[in-house]
């Protein structure tokens, strides 16, 4: 028995460009960035973690330093939208009238 398999694929042009010694060296010190980045965000995390364990989840508690008010913890909220309960209330074509899509780029490194 032999099962046959398709796949569609969309073509993409890619353009290529030879950095300079100076586009290397940004290359560089982008990667060290991305690098220095994720370690940051690593302290961050468990900095805030020992915060949060001391201060608790209470909107308005302030955590002090001899007396003095150095943090506190604050309440927000963030608000969305259903997107497939909209588009089922309002109808595939009415909800793609009002869909926007926005494009960007961004710098992807091999490593």
């Amino acid at each position: 028995m032999t099962i046959a398999t398709q796949t569609k694929t969309t073509a993409k042009v890619i353009s290529k460009v030879e950095l300079s010694a100076k586009g290397v060296k940004a290359l560089q010190a982008f990667n060290k960035a991305k690098e220095a980045e994720a370690k940051v965000k690593a302290t961050k995390a468990k900095a805030e973690a020992i915060l949060r364990t001391e201060l608790g989840e209470t909107p308005n508690t302030q955590a002090t330093i001899q007396g003095v008010v150095v943090a506190s913890v604050v309440g927000s909220k963030n608000t969305s939208f259903d997107r497939d309960a909209l588009k089922e209330f309002l109808g595939e074509e009415k909800y793609n009238e009002f869909l926007r899509t926005t494009e960007y780029t961004y710098i992807k490194t091999a490593n």
